[in-house]
């Protein structure tokens, strides 16, 4: 079964920097409601662009971001970027995962601390 965004958090529309609309990074989208874009078939060229490995994966439903706390993210031309999305400490579960996707992709992990000041980061 295909993955979707039902029943997401909407970790990436808390991440992402959408200058089309003026929305700095770790900001709530204005546009986010009940964990879904008011806007989406409107919605901005970055965010169309935004590709979450998880959606585009057969990945375990473990791998998904809020089961583990991680965000895999893939970026135009480098590495998967694994955002952690939770100020704690990453479970047993959660490491495996990165281990795991580590051995398929090179991987750069964006800590909590990065994360809250993450620079935009370019989307396939």
């Amino acid at each position: 079964m295909k993955a979707t965004c039902d029943k997401c958090s909407a970790p990436c529309c808390k991440i992402l920097t959408i200058p089309e609309i003026n929305k700095n990074h770790s900001t709530v989208c204005q546009h986010l409601s009940n964990n879904r874009c008011k806007i989406y078939k409107m919605r901005p060229k970055t965010c169309k662009s935004f590709q979450c490995v998880y959606l585009s994966s057969n990945w375990p439903k473990k791998y998904h971001p809020d089961s583990c706390g991680l965000l895999f993210v893939a970026v135009h031309k480098g590495p998967v970027r694994i955002f952690m999305t939770k100020d704690e400490d990453l479970s047993k579960d959660a490491v495996d995962i990165i281990d795991h996707v580590a051995k398929l992709y090179p991987i750069e992990i964006m800590k909590y601390e990065k994360f809250k000041s993450a620079n935009s980061i370019e989307t396939v």
